[in-house]
């Protein structure tokens, strides 16, 4: 017989620990199942202290790991399954509980403690706001008072795949052209200190008379090999300004107005933003909030601050008895938006047509991601094509007036 050390959770939450002989582990877990028990780990007892630092390692490791979307999504799915089944919700967190790994494997089992315990499931959620953010708190909560929480969590998962989505499309989107501009900084950074000086060096043993063009090519390299690291230092430091400038409300309005003021990238994030103010205000209607609610928690899910203040100036003059099209009469709104929940307010089917906007707005950034990609090949040819040419044709002047002379 081999002693196992176990913990394990009662029925009411309550977590226990101890030592059960068995001839293997799978005849411990088969003794602790048959006591009514859930058993959250188990060890044979040869080094007690040892096990207890490896768990501790591993809980102090897997709390570092960040919890994917994509576990959260299958969180919720599995959820909204578990419910609809007609299992009770502690049941159904702990059959996921048994199904997770790593970070989301602690969170749902204190969930599943705090419930058990008697708190709600959207106080559960709340205490880890850096995984369930507040909308999905918000939408439990009205769950929880209309006894719809298997829909509501389906309903999260699909906003959250959608998200996800659009989150990745603006990425690939913004992926081309910062390879792209990477790839010839790099490129001017080795012409620059690899190649041109010993072009310059071989040009000036000769004694001839360089080409303009030429001479033009060799002050650059002079200037980057004698201020390059001092450039560098001060793109660095600008880089660190912008970040850390981005973190306050002032300078990081100021930068989200500048970038909605490029060319076709501008255009992209607000698409960006559109589609998560219209999928937002969809999810949060049917979730039984009122709009100046839902108007309050999208203002958070909008990336741009300068967009986030035109909802929060909208959720305050319809606070004041405005109507929605007057309210959205923003230059930074849509004005499909404007148009479409004035035909979603006197219909009565307000979250409907902001699911339906939100679809076309995702459709046009769609296409707009694929327009800035296809602008980007030609530029990322003149680019770097003309970088190179240039170094080509200053080397062959070079070469024909040392020819010549």
């Amino acid at each position: 017989m081999t002693g196992f050390r176990y913990t394990a959770l009662r029925e009411n939450g309550e977590e226990i620990k101890g030592i059960i002989q068995a001839p293997d582990m799978r005849s411990a877990r088969a003794q602790l199942k048959s006591r009514d028990v859930f058993v959250t780990s188990i060890n044979t007892d040869d080094d007690p202290a040892a096990i207890e630092k490896n768990n501790d390692v591993r809980n102090m490791l897997s709390d570092l790991m960040p919890v994917t979307v994509m576990r959260k999504i299958f969180f919720f799915r599995q959820l909204s399954v578990l419910l609809r089944s007609g299992m009770p919700l502690a049941e159904s967190l702990r059959s996921i509980e048994r199904l997770m790994t790593g970070r989301m494997k602690s969170i749902v089992k204190d969930i599943l403690r705090q419930v058990t315990r008697g708190n709600r499931f959207s106080q559960a959620l709340g205490a880890h706001p850096s995984v369930f953010p507040g909308i999905v708190c918000h939408m439990v909560r009205s769950a929880e008072a209309s006894g719809e929480l298997d829909i509501i969590a389906e309903r999260i998962a699909g906003h959250m795949e959608r998200k996800a989505e659009l989150k990745r499309q603006t990425i690939v989107t913004m992926l081309y052209p910062s390879i792209t501009l990477l790839f010839a900084i790099g490129l001017f950074i080795f012409l620059a200190v690899g190649v041109i000086p010993k072009f310059a060096e071989f040009i000036q043993r000769r004694g001839n008379v360089v080409p303009p063009m030429t001479q033009a090519l060799i002050d650059v390299s002079d200037f980057a090999q004698s201020w390059g690291i001092l450039l560098m230092i001060v793109f660095m430091m600008t880089c660190a300004a912008i970040v850390y400038s981005y973190q306050k409300p002032g300078p990081r309005r100021a930068i989200d107005r500048i970038i909605l003021m490029i060319p076709v990238f501008g255009h992209v994030v607000h698409l960006s933003c559109m589609s998560q103010l219209c999928w937002g205000l969809s999810v949060l209607l049917r979730s039984g909030l009122t709009i100046v609610e839902s108007l309050g928690i999208v203002k958070d899910l909008v990336g741009n601050r300068v967009v986030s203040d035109s909802i929060i100036s909208a959720g305050s003059n319809i606070s004041r008895g405005g109507t929605l099209e007057e309210s959205f009469r923003h230059a930074h709104i849509s004005p499909l938006i404007q148009q479409m929940a004035s035909v979603g307010e006197s219909s009565g089917s307000l979250d409907q047509i902001m699911d339906e906007a939100g679809n076309y707005f995702e459709n046009a950034l769609q296409v707009k991601s694929k327009v800035l990609a296809a602008l980007m090949e030609p530029v990322a040819i003149l680019l770097i094509g003309g970088m190179v040419g240039f170094v080509y044709i200053a080397f062959f002047s070079a070469v024909f007036a040392i020819s010549g002379g």
